[in-house]
């Protein structure tokens, strides 16, 4: 698959301090790309993150499209050039759960695997990385289709965000990687302190701040759109997305690279 967009993106910039946090970081947050290409090789996206300065890359899911006759070759070249340059941290989406739960993907889902294999990243599939002498855990979940559903809810019970991930470690700064962020609740009573989503490609069509038109499954006006929500002491960032797939088509709402910066506590 794989097409080029035109017209820009946003550089969206979040930053947080906390006094479990032991050295700064800064990531760059790509969601939702859908093999599309911002530039020959997505050289207008690399382009845009060598600028951040990051010391790391987080990958929200979606970087692929799963969906037959799909062919990730490009954008596995492009994960490739990042993991040459900074370390890669990537936690799954629907499309990429896709190739692994879908039998006739099965071309689609070898591309892939060797794709990640040439890069050498390995997925954070509910699982943990302690980023080294910073204080800052990162945490990937790995969640079933079923609870993508498309019109319908299907509400992720918190018994099972404990199952597939454990405990929180309440020392540490706990980054959680969820690509939908419709289970914010649940996303919330595991404790995270940042949760970093995507999914609902800022609504389609932007209807102010944090409103949008239509999900990406399918339901009019999503709770949890784009921009920074809050809850307690937990804190959500919902990326609009670097690419399109289903709904070709967005309207007052440019696709966007998020730039998270972690801090250290000023005393």
């Amino acid at each position: 698959m794989g097409y080029f967009l035109h017209g820009g993106f946003d550089v969206t910039t979040y930053a947080f301090s906390d006094k479990r946090i032991k050295k700064d970081i800064t990531a760059a947050v790509i969601s939702d790309l859908h093999e599309c290409f911002h530039g020959k090789n997505n050289s207008i996206l690399m382009l845009a993150i060598k600028k951040a300065d990051p010391d790391i890359i987080i990958i929200a899911g979606d970087l692929i499209d799963g969906v037959k006759g799909g062919d990730c070759t490009g954008i596995m070249h492009f994960l490739k050039s990042l993991a040459r340059r900074y370390p890669v941290y990537y936690a799954y989406g629907n499309h990429e759960k896709r190739t692994e739960e879908y039998k006739y993907l099965a071309a689609q889902r070898a591309r892939f695997k060797r794709g990640l294999k040439e890069a050498g990243v390995k997925p954070l599939k509910n699982r943990s990385v302690d980023l080294e002498g910073t204080g800052i855990r990162i945490t990937g979940l790995d969640l079933p289709l079923k609870y993508y559903p498309k019109v319908v809810s299907n509400p992720l019970p918190t018994c099972l965000l404990y199952k597939y991930l454990g405990d929180p470690d309440r020392n540490k700064y706990n980054v959680l990687i969820a690509h939908n962020p419709e289970h914010f609740k649940s996303y919330c009573s595991w404790h995270a302190d940042i949760i970093l989503s995507g999914h609902v490609h800022g609504g389609i069509v932007g209807l102010g701040k944090q409103r949008g038109l239509i999900s990406t499954k399918f339901t009019l006006f999503p709770e949890y759109v784009k921009g920074l929500y809050r809850s307690g002491r937990t804190n959500m960032i919902v990326s609009r997305g670097l690419g399109n797939h289903s709904i070709n088509f967005r309207l007052n709402n440019r696709t966007e690279l998020v730039i998270l910066k972690l801090c250290r506590e000023s005393v």
